[in-house]
């Protein structure tokens, strides 16, 4: 069989793998291709549904990895031969290498901002006899759509100035804002590994200072949001 579940992707010298199981019990090993290894386990299923066993499965690997040196974590169900493992490699060495020394000792934190309660419902433009005729009706939207561009900026605005501390102490961020009336803001960290301990004191501080939002944070977590992720 040459079939191949991918975890994660390191550079030489090769370090002694950690003392665990793979997805279906496969014994981890490595596959080189010139100054970088990819790590690995043998799986049987060429396709690989989503469960929560193996998703935890697939994390215990990672984070077992990364307690023992600098590695780049690959999106859960990549599967390959050998061959197209090490093609993989060979095809993506330069940004790889970059990537091992820029993310070298580094953890993503993950943060929701969210709203305790929900936003209340938008009013339902009101019928008026003016806007019956088109050009009233046209004119009516066009106030009200400047009204909702006005009001994401100001939230947009307040979560980022509520989040600026957090965002300061990072090497990088990735946000997005206002994906539900409820959720203002969806972001991850890149930190410093020594820096976790003064993040979760500043969220502590942001919690106190805006007890009307919530900020759900988890991690630290392998850098999944930082690693360039090539086409297969």
């Amino acid at each position: 069989m040459d079939r191949y579940y991918l975890y994660a992707i390191a550079g030489v010298p090769e370090v002694a793998l950690p003392d665990i199981l793979g997805l279906a019990q496969g014994q981890l090993e490595t596959v080189r291709e010139g100054d970088l290894l990819a790590i690995v386990s043998p799986i049987e299923r060429a396709e690989l549904p989503v469960t929560r066993e193996d998703l935890l499965r697939h994390e215990t690997v990672i984070e077992a990895l990364m307690a023992k040196r600098t590695v780049l974590p690959v999106r859960f169900g990549t599967i390959g031969s050998v061959t197209r493992i090490r093609e993989r490699l060979a095809a993506g060495a330069p940004i790889y290498q970059e990537d091992l020394v820029r993310l070298a000792g580094k953890v993503e934190l993950a943060l929701r901002v969210m709203r305790r309660e929900a936003p209340p419902e938008p009013e339902a433009p009101r019928a008026t006899p003016a806007a019956t005729d088109g050009r009233s009706y046209m004119l009516e939207r066009l106030r009200e759509t400047k009204r909702e561009e006005q009001e994401r900026a100001e939230l947009t605005k307040m979560v980022t100035d509520v989040t600026a501390d957090l965002a300061a102490l990072a090497v990088q961020v990735e946000q997005k804002f206002l994906i539900s009336p409820r959720t203002l803001l969806k972001a991850a960290y890149l930190l410093d590994r020594e820096s976790m301990d003064e993040a979760r004191r500043r969220l502590a501080t942001m919690r106190e200072a805006s007890p009307e939002l919530a900020f759900l944070a988890t991690g630290p977590w392998p850098v999944y949001s930082f690693v360039r992720q090539l086409a297969d």
